[in-house]
């Protein structure tokens, strides 16, 4: 275990992550299933460098099963089927318990049909969406992730949060070329909130006792705000303006709408939110090889296309965060806050945290005579 500098970082293993996250879980009244998928989920953010939505959303996962938000013994069941159309009730599990039925059913379906989508409902937060549609990657298909949230997305001068924060993934498999780096092959991948920045984003700044840029929210009064305490007591601004708001206005409408669930102005706590997931087969109707040179060339547009002077290489969705993973590894660094949270969260379930927390360093007296 390493300590680097006055930030007190932890190097934290991804295995021995997910292994005590779902032992904790597991404690907490997850189904072994249901705590697997929960933590790999977890694990599988981090890797990715979406830190927002990786280890550090385990105390509240932890804190909605104690209070019955999400019931870890659930099981998902597809209670209307068409060969290539399902509808799924979660029953209110873990998230990504639901989100992984959801997406295996799509992919099974889709090898037969060429694609197939799954509507959810009564499921809950389930991580980033691009964890489901990379998994449908994986499996040779095109996937799509859609799903709505609670309240947190309003237009500019909103006093109060209109829609959720309705993300979307898109994951396409790896084509017959090497990533912009050389390494291994990656494939496409978008995952966007339909607001600036994802609210985990902001969270993690309140988190950290930091402030946000001016254009990411809105406090209380309706204007422009860098606290994110303010921010999350009101709501974020879409991204693009009408476009994102109109963006996740249908996202709600193909998801709750659809599966007959809660629609995002309604939803408390998470509860109750509703998904979309799509799997196309790649070479359902072109071939394999055709997909291959298309997206190659595709990538190679994008990674050789003229630049200024200074610019940095133009990167395809995805590529950033493979680069992440590439470089992570199977560790991460968590920092002190983050470090607290873990810890006292095991101790709240007799689970012991797997790393040592510093103590809090007590605040420093400015010396005498001195401005601080």
């Amino acid at each position: 275990m390493a300590h680097d500098g006055p930030a007190r970082t932890v190097r934290t293993d991804l295995g021995i992550l997910a292994g005590w996250a779902k032992a904790v879980l597991e404690v907490a009244g997850a189904s072994p299933e249901a705590a697997a998928a929960t933590a790999e989920a977890c694990v599988e953010a981090n890797r990715k460098g979406f830190d927002s939505h990786g280890i550090v959303y385990l105390p509240l996962y932890l804190a909605r099963l104690r209070a019955g938000l999400v019931d870890g013994g659930a099981m998902p069941e597809v209670v209307a089927e068409l060969p290539s159309l399902a509808l799924v009730d979660g029953h209110f599990a873990p998230g990504a318990f639901v989100g992984r039925r959801a997406i295996d059913w799509c992919c099974e379906r889709a090898e037969t049909q060429g694609i197939a989508a799954a509507v959810t409902r009564n499921s809950s937060h389930f991580g980033p969406a691009s964890y489901y549609s990379e998994l449908a990657a994986a499996k040779g298909c095109l996937g799509m992730v859609l799903s709505n949230a609670d309240p947190g997305l309003g237009p500019d001068g909103a006093l109060a949060a209109v829609l959720g924060t309705n993300p979307l993934a898109i994951a396409a498999p790896a084509p017959g070329v090497a990533g912009l780096d050389g390494s291994d092959r990656v494939g496409p991948s978008l995952d966007m909130a339909t607001s600036k920045v994802a609210q985990g984003k902001v969270s993690e700044a309140a988190r950290r006792g930091e402030t946000i840029p001016g254009d990411w929210a809105l406090g209380r009064d309706g204007l422009p705000t860098t606290d994110p305490v303010e921010a999350l007591a009101n709501c974020l601004l879409p991204a693009g303006g009408y476009k994102g708001f109109g963006l996740a206005f249908m996202i709600d409408v193909l998801t709750a709408c659809l599966a007959g669930g809660v629609i995002s102005p309604e939803l408390q706590g998470e509860r109750g939110v509703s998904q979309l997931f799509v799997a196309i087969k790649v070479g359902a109707l072109s071939s394999r090889e055709s997909y291959d040179s298309r997206l190659g060339k595709l990538m190679q547009a994008v990674h050789g296309a003229a630049r200024r002077e200074g610019t940095a290489p133009f990167l395809v969705p995805g590529e950033r965060e493979a680069l992440v993973a590439a470089s992570r590894e199977d560790s991460i660094d968590l920092d002190a806050a983050s470090l607290r949270l873990l810890e006292a969260s095991g101790a709240d379930w007799g689970v012991p945290f797997p790393y040592a927390v510093e103590p809090e360093q007590p605040e420093q007296m400015p010396a005498p005579g001195r401005v601080r």
